[in-house]
């Protein structure tokens, strides 16, 4: 039996305002050999949110810290999980079969400014000073193969 694992989490509250992130990270294994059989499976998993990853104008570097687009945001949840096996069923058959699933869930919140707001005229649809943008994504595999192979020896090599 062999087996892995590793994780790290890393918190920020970033060097400038509305920018702190947030990365967690994890990831493991674990498997089985024998003479005709390995088995193995694998775990992986991410939380992450990144706040405030926006460039500043020009305009506004006398002071780098402030926030130009806050409350930008992005959330990415990932999760997948993998299982594969193959057993030598003769001495040049063998069976193998992987299995996975794999899951990722991301939104975001974009604000925007509208450059060509004007102060002096009322707020309504055609005069706004910004506006925000929301964007969800989700996404999901489940893909499966079981192919059985057979192997002729070749130059003198056998299968393996």
């Amino acid at each position: 039996m062999d087996y892995f694992a590793t994780a790290n989490r890393v918190s920020s509250n970033g060097w400038a305002r509305h920018n702190a992130s947030r990365v967690a990270q994890v990831f493991g294994k674990v498997g089985y050999t024998s003479p005709q059989t390995r088995l193995t499976f694998s775990v992986t998993g991410a939380h992450n949110r990144l706040s405030g990853a926006q460039t500043l104008p020009l305009g506004m570097l006398t002071d780098p810290t402030q926030s130009y687009t806050w409350p930008d945001y992005a959330t990415h949840h990932f999760a997948a999980f993998n299982a594969t096996a193959r057993h030598r069923l003769s001495g040049r058959a063998v069976l193998a079969g992987n299995l996975y699933f794999r899951r990722l869930l991301s939104h975001e919140l974009d604000s925007n400014t509208n450059d060509g707001f004007n102060i002096a005229l009322p707020v309504d649809g055609a005069n706004s000073p910004g506006v925000n943008a929301v964007a969800e994504s989700r996404a999901t595999w489940w893909p499966t193969s079981m192919p059985v192979t057979g192997c002729p020896d070749a130059g003198g090599h056998s299968c393996r």
